[in-house]
């Protein structure tokens, strides 16, 4: 099944997501990194790490927060993935039904 416009554009914008934080982990440790950890967080909506982190354990910190954030992007994509496969299963067993009872008729008509 092919993808439909909106559930290719979910699916870009994760990815481009993950590639921001792989690009965000080769970055040399600095302000620069955390502060690009925190604007990635904050458009994910993800949890963020609390200050009472040591420094040398924020970066897990972040990456774990991202990746959850991630996670939980990729199962809503899923989800409505899934439920729009759902109605058009729906639908085509509708038709078969509708297609079986017709063919039911026509029988039954030429039988009387």
């Amino acid at each position: 099944m092919e993808l439909g416009k909106g559930e290719i554009m979910a699916h870009k914008k994760i990815e481009a997501d993950r590639q921001r934080l792989i690009d965000i982990k080769k970055m040399p440790n600095s302000g620069e990194k955390n502060k690009a950890y925190i604007e990635l967080e904050a458009k994910l909506g993800a949890s963020g790490c609390g200050r009472d982190i040591p420094p040398g354990e924020r970066d897990a910190e972040h990456i774990r927060s991202i990746n959850q954030a991630l996670q939980t992007a990729v199962m809503v994509d899923m989800c409505k993935t899934a439920s729009k496969n759902y109605k058009i299963a729906i639908t085509a067993a509708i038709i078969a039904l509708l297609s079986a009872l017709a063919a039911w008729a026509a029988i039954v008509k030429m039988v009387l």
